[in-house]
């Protein structure tokens, strides 16, 4: 068993310094590389969520909505919703939840990509607006076609999330 890295120590559970720019460090490989059994459109479909996600992370939706397909599917667990607004709500919530976004960092795991659908397994690292030293793990699932996000799942521990953010903040976004 691979001990954890310990939280912003720069190194990854591998003992590299290795980053790429927007996604932290790495867990094993460069997710750029090409893999083995996925085909060139699948490889194309992992580039571009990894591109994609660069661009959602800032939370700026002139930034990520030329991504999304014309009415796009949201899940965060079992909170599902249809449209370009569901995209909007997650971020303008995460403008407040995650006041230094240029700060986060991912360690990715995992990605795959078969067919239409692509995942990834990460560790979310950043600063939130109740902490400094946020870390979470993720499951991320799309589903591409014509190089456009039509499906974005979100998993994550709840558990970890509700302790590290100042939730009472998002009454803001009601009013």
């Amino acid at each position: 068993m691979t001990a954890r890295t310990p939280f912003f120590e720069g190194k990854d559970r591998t003992g590299s310094t290795g980053t790429v720019p927007g996604r932290g460090a790495l867990a094993s490989r460069d997710p750029h590389c090409y893999q083995s059994g996925m085909n060139d459109q699948e490889q194309a479909n992992l580039e571009f969520v990894l591109e994609y996600l660069d661009k959602f992370g800032t939370f700026d939706p002139a930034q990520y909505e030329p991504y999304l397909a014309e009415n796009p599917t949201y899940m965060a667990g079992m909170n599902i919703r249809q449209g370009r607004e569901a995209f909007h709500a997650n971020t303008s919530a995460g403008k407040i939840l995650y006041p230094r976004p240029a700060e986060a960092t991912r360690e990715i795991l995992a990605s795959l990509a078969a067919g239409d659908w692509v995942s990834l397994l990460f560790f979310r690292r950043a600063p939130t607006n109740k902490v400094e030293h946020y870390e979470n793990l993720y499951g991320l699932f799309f589903e591409v076609r014509d190089r456009q996000i039509h499906t974005q799942v979100e998993l994550l521990d709840f558990r970890v999330s509700t302790e590290m953010f100042d939730l009472s903040a998002l009454s803001a976004l009601e009013r």
